[in-house]
């Protein structure tokens, strides 16, 4: 399965992808200067007890999961190169909208009235993978 060193990248991009779900994307200041952690599946709000989420928030993490799961497809069709390489182009088609997604999402909360986004290394994920 690992025989050529692509494979091992798609492996360490879909660990960084991954890690999108579990870290924080960024960090807001919102009404009565409560810290908001911004998720890539929605944002907690220390007043309630469930995330909130929003349709970008689905489309980011609808886009984020399809790309981890064309990666890990992509990493077992090692003895199709042609095909692999098709997917990889796939691959990076929906990195760059995850990355716009992401984008438009972490933008939406200056229009809804929060204060300054500071954004975490995890924003650059999609960027990096």
């Amino acid at each position: 399965m690992i025989q050529r060193i692509q494979t091992v990248y798609l492996l360490l991009s879909a660990l960084l992808l991954g890690l999108m779900f579990f870290l924080p994307l960024a960090h807001a200041i919102g009404p009565e200067n409560s810290v908001f952690r911004i998720m890539v599946w929605g944002y907690d709000d220390p007043t309630a007890s469930s995330p909130i989420v929003n349709p970008l928030t689905l489309a980011a993490t609808a886009l984020l999961g399809a790309t981890i799961v064309l990666e890990i497809i992509t990493v077992f069709r090692y003895k199709k190169r042609r095909l692999q390489k098709r997917l990889c182009t796939a691959q990076i088609v929906l990195l760059l909208l995850t990355a716009g997604v992401t984008a438009l999402y972490l933008k939406s909360f200056g229009e809804e009235g929060f204060g300054p986004v500071a954004l975490s290394v995890t924003a650059a994920f999609p960027l990096v993978a």
